[in-house]
């Protein structure tokens, strides 16, 4: 299907912001901003998206007890697009029969515009239409190894509860560490690369980050490889994980310390 047979009720918006929506290989969309680099990898959004980081949820899930923990599960997903990781994170818990109670779910993203057409896809009636239902199936598609999975209509209420319920906090741009809201246990650092944003991937702020910002026990992460992370990750008693990249990408970083 291409860009012209696309008839999501959200892409004359989209379009009007300045995104062209791109449909990548296992049939998941993704967005790019004009003139500027696409959001996930051309051959599969929704496969990058579980691969990075649902799996980071599992590496987590090894680390801890979540049925004897008492305090909430912190979850910062930096880079919210068309809200891959949210999705997937709420999947999650709703797999592994984890209570929802206990998750605190904070995004970051620069454009609140994307979190607008986010959230009135989540009060819908509609069962079909929105690019929305469109990362579901391909979120879906990329799970079918991973056993039953989640109905859309238990989705998208849990999601809609956790906003309403202000569990789920919709944040902007971040400039500085102290523009974090929490401490957290796990990190999805989904930010555009540093082509077009270098602040986010500077060793001063992602070691603020590590430092400032993560709990004892915790999880992170990105798509990106470089020996900035390695250095971070050795100076903060953490473990440091090369991972091949999503289909033929550069290698991709999970760090985690379990102490």
């Amino acid at each position: 299907m291409g860009f012209n047979e696309m008839n999501y009720r959200e892409i004359n918006l989209l379009t009007a912001h300045n995104y062209e929506v791109e449909l990548t290989g296992d049939r998941s969309p993704t967005l790019r901003i004009l003139q500027m680099e696409s959001m996930h990898n051309r051959r599969g959004a929704a496969a990058e998206a579980v691969y990075l980081y649902y799996e980071a949820m599992a590496r987590y899930k090894s680390l801890v007890n979540q049925e004897e923990r008492s305090e909430p599960l912190d979850v910062l997903s930096f880079g919210f697009g068309l809200g891959y990781n949210e999705i997937l994170t709420v999947i999650f818990f709703l797999k592994n029969n984890w209570d929802l109670n206990q998750l605190r779910l904070f995004s970051q993203e620069k454009d609140l515009f994307l979190y607008d057409i986010f959230n009135d896809w989540l009060v819908s009636g509609a069962d079909t239409g929105s690019i929305f239902d469109e990362v579901v199936l391909g979120i879906e598609r990329a799970m079918l190894a991973m056993g039953e999975g989640v109905s859309k209509v238990a989705l998208k209420e849990n999601m809609k509860w956790m906003l309403n319920s202000k569990r789920w906090v919709q944040g902007g741009s971040v400039s500085s560490i102290s523009d974090f809201a929490s401490i957290y246990d796990v990190v999805f650092y989904d930010a555009f690369s540093s082509k077009v944003d270098d602040s986010l991937w500077t060793e001063e702020f992602l070691g603020g980050l590590f430092s400032q910002r993560l709990k004892q026990n915790f999880v992170f992460s990105t798509y990106a490889c470089t020996g900035a992370l390695k250095r971070i990750a050795a100076a903060n008693s953490a473990q440091f994980v090369k991972r091949e990249g999503y289909s033929g990408k550069r290698n991709a970083s999970l760090v985690y310390r379990d102490r």
